[in-house]
């Protein structure tokens, strides 16, 4: 029953983070939303797959501050962060990851946006 739980509070997440209408979005973010949410939403598990958890948030950062924000609110969030990790502001998270040594923790993250990423992609507009 957890994990039924957990899978539904991911998507419930997912459907705010990626809504359309104003009112769920601000509840996240105060930003409008990048032009291209939907496709680097898509891009986001290849990259963690390819170059790894930390390099794919570092250039999320960098490229689009939207998804990078979603990701770090959802990480704080959940059950699975340790209390260090809720404290980190947006700009101490990437710094946070680069310092961390428990080696279980940063799969357990990485494993964990795999699996937001995944409810992500159900809710953005497919264009392809």
């Amino acid at each position: 029953m957890a994990i039924n739980n957990l899978e539904q509070q991911r998507l419930l997440y997912a459907m705010r983070a990626t809504s359309k209408d104003g009112r769920a979005r601000k509840e996240l973010s105060n930003k409008e939303r990048s032009s291209n949410y939907d496709s680097m939403v898509k891009k986001v598990p290849a990259y963690v797959q390819k170059n790894g958890f930390v390099y794919t948030m570092a250039f999320l950062n960098e490229k689009d501050h939207e998804v990078f924000y979603d990701i770090w609110k959802w990480h704080c969030s959940t059950d699975l962060n340790t209390r260090k990790l809720a404290e980190k502001e947006k700009g101490e998270f990437l710094k946070y990851l680069l310092e961390l040594e428990d080696a279980s923790m940063l799969r357990a993250l990485t494993l964990e946006t795999l699996a937001i990423m995944k409810c992500f992609k159900r809710f953005v507009k497919d264009e392809d």
